[in-house]
């Protein structure tokens, strides 16, 4: 409750000064100064996020399997994430989530995907139009998330870890998101691959999930 009460109030600083920034009433130095603590205090918000994952972790343990409608659980991961940067930086959008049923997973996926989410979009710059698409699917009993980026690419070691070619996330700040991830996947039956996408060179990873009461 406390993490969740801190990021609101980060949020809202954040667009406070992303208003300010973009006043005329400003020069372009105090400009620069505002665009400066914005940057500043979506990295702290971000970073709120990451501690947020040790707390999952340690409630992993309790955790019951749970009939989840993945279309809301993502929805209030994009919100999160969408708060702690830059409006302009990064834009996620959600296809075909509403058609997909219920998966089995528990009260944890909302933070599983808000940490996902966190760490595929970190590296986007900030100079230039990013986004995030999240595509849902069913085929047969299972549910199936693509997420592929444009305008910047999805860290390569975040989906080697999350795909299991890497077999450690290496010593970084999103390491306890990466192994929280892994786990809870696991927990819920559900994988991680990359894919080619289609006329590209790129490849999306795509997060395959059980449908509620399935074997």
């Amino acid at each position: 409750m406390l993490s969740h009460d801190l990021a609101n109030h980060q949020q809202a600083a954040l667009g406070f000064l992303e208003l300010l920034e973009r006043s005329e009433a400003l020069c372009d130095t105090e400009k620069r100064l505002v665009a400066r603590t914005v940057e500043s205090l979506g990295h702290s918000a971000r970073l709120l996020l990451q501690v947020r994952a040790l707390l999952a972790k340690a409630e992993q343990a309790t955790a019951k399997p749970a009939p989840v409608k993945l279309d809301r659980a993502v929805e209030a991961a994009k919100r999160a994430v969408e708060g702690v940067f830059f409006t302009h930086r990064i834009a996620i959008s959600t296809e075909g989530l509403a058609a997909t049923p219920t998966v089995r997973a528990d009260a944890l996926l909302t933070e599983a995907l808000t940490q996902l989410l966190v760490m595929l979009v970190e590296g986007a710059p900030a100079d230039r139009d990013c986004h995030l698409s999240i595509e849902g699917s069913q085929e047969g009993d299972r549910v199936l998330l693509r997420l592929s980026s444009e305008g910047f690419a999805l860290d390569p070691r975040v989906t080697d870890a999350l795909t299991a070619t890497r077999s450690q996330p290496g010593r970084t700040r999103a390491a306890s998101s990466v192994s929280l991830v892994r786990e809870l996947l696991g927990h819920y039956g559900a994988s991680a691959r990359l894919e080619r996408m289609p006329g590209s060179v790129g490849s999306r990873l795509v997060i395959d999930m059980p449908v509620w009461g399935s074997p």
